[in-house]
């Protein structure tokens, strides 16, 4: 929902003269913090006077309840821009966890490819290829490649976490 496009409701009640809205709505846009005395430097109209229209038309009950939906309008338009943030960069960490997943299977598999050259070499030389080299190697691909399905399960379980925002946000 599109909170800052949605205009708040202040009517001007029945029988209330046009230019006792204006001076109404003059101190209403003064803000929360606002005072008669505020409203009388800017209107150029007394605070006395101001003091008699407030009462005659209940400005303090109705800037409360004005006063309410403007804040929660405002926690509502700051709560939805965290959430875009928030997925944003949710994004942004599945994104590079991706990336991280292709270069750690790319590795693995140079390893590997190490390892069976050197064998090769090795076997074509007549020599034989010392266990601990070849248990490095091994070792060295296979870490590689559990760090990419590792890598590559955390992106997983963010893109899960993203369709499940995406699921429970209200519909238009």
């Amino acid at each position: 929902m599109d909170h800052a496009a949605a205009p708040l409701p202040f009517e001007r009640l029945p029988e209330e003269p046009a230019g006792d809205y204006a001076a109404l709505l003059l101190y209403r846009d003064l803000g929360p913090g606002r005072s008669l005395g505020q409203a009388a430097d800017v209107s150029g109209r007394s605070e006395s006077t101001l003091r008699r229209l407030a009462k005659r038309w209940a400005w303090q009950e109705r800037l409360e309840a004005y006063d309410a939906r403007f804040l929660a309008r405002a926690a509502a338009v700051g709560a939805e821009a965290e959430q875009v943030r928030h997925r944003a960069q949710l994004v942004a960490f599945r994104d590079a966890q991706h990336r991280r997943a292709e270069r750690l299977a790319d590795a693995a598999e140079q390893l590997l490819e190490l390892v069976v050259e050197s064998t090769r070499k090795h076997l074509a030389a007549g020599t034989l290829l010392q266990p601990a080299q070849l248990g490095a190697g091994l070792t060295a691909a296979a870490r590689a490649l559990e760090a990419s399905g590792s890598t590559a399960a955390t992106a997983l379980g963010v893109e899960e976490l993203l369709e499940a925002l995406l699921a429970s946000e209200p519909n238009p």
